[in-house]
C-alpha cells in the first residue's frame, strides 16, 4: 500500500523548464550592458520572491541561476500553473508605480537600493526621465512603506542655511600705511601745541 501511494505521488508531479525568452518580461528589468547576462536582473528579481513563492505555492523545487535564461520547478500540475501565472505576473509589470517625484528622493533610493532589495524583497527602479519609481515584487506593502519612510525623512530634513558672505578687508599698501601714521603723528603734535597755548603756565 505504501509503495503504491508512493508512486500515485510521484506519478502526479512534474518537472517544467521554462524559457525567460517565453515570458512576457517587461524591457525595464533586462539588463542592457555588454558584460552581464540579458536577464541577470530577472534572476535577481525571482531570487528576492523564491521563499514567498513556495510559500504560496507548495513547489517542490525551484531552480534559479543568476546567469540562466531558464528557470526550473517541480510540482503538481497545479501547483505549477499557478506560480507560473504569478511568474508572470511579478515580471510582466510593476506592482507599483509612483506619481513623478522629486529627485533627491530618487537618488536616496537609488543609494539605498540593496538594502530597499534585502527589506522588502522586491527590485527597486528609477526612471530619471520622468522622476517615478517603479517597485517589481510580490511584496507591494513593504516596499511603498520602506519609500514613504525615505520621503518622510527628506521632508523633515531642513536645509542648509545659506552663510552670507563676510565682507573681506583689503590690507592697505605700505605707502598709504605710513602715511596714516604721519597724520596721526601730526593731529597728535597739533592737539598738544593746542593745550600749551590755553594753559599757559606761569
Amino acid at each position: 500500500f505504501f509503495f503504491e501511494l508512493f508512486f500515485v505521488i510521484i506519478m502526479t508531479m512534474f518537472s517544467v523548464r521554462i524559457s525567460l525568452n517565453d515570458l512576457q518580461v517587461d524591457p525595464a528589468l533586462l539588463y542592457s550592458g555588454s558584460r552581464g547576462a540579458k536577464y541577470a536582473h530577472v534572476q535577481r528579481l525571482l531570487i528576492l520572491n523564491k521563499s514567498a513563492l513556495m510559500l504560496l505555492h507548495p513547489l517542490e523545487q525551484f531552480g534559479l541561476e543568476p546567469t540562466a535564461e531558464h528557470i526550473d520547478m517541480v510540482g503538481s500540475r497545479e501547483t505549477l500553473q499557478a506560480a507560473l501565472l504569478d511568474i508572470r505576473r511579478v515580471l510582466s509589470k510593476p506592482v507599483w508605480v509612483s506619481a513623478p517625484e522629486d529627485p533627491k528622493l530618487l537618488e536616496v533610493l537609488q543609494a539605498k537600493k540593496k538594502r530597499f532589495s534585502t527589506v522588502c524583497k522586491c527590485w527597486l527602479k528609477c526612471d530619471w526621465t520622468t522622476n517615478q519609481v517603479m517597485v517589481y515584487g510580490l511584496n507591494r506593502p513593504v516596499a511603498i512603506e520602506f519609500i514613504d519612510r525615505v520621503r518622510t525623512m527628506l521632508a523633515q530634513k531642513p536645509e542648509p542655511a545659506e552663510q552670507q558672505p563676510q565682507p573681506q578687508v583689503q590690507p592697505q599698501p605700505k605707502v598709504q600705511q605710513v602715511q596714516q601714521e604721519i597724520q596721526e603723528q601730526f593731529q597728535d603734535a597739533t592737539q598738544k601745541m593746542y593745550e600749551l597755548d590755553t594753559n599757559p603756565q606761569v
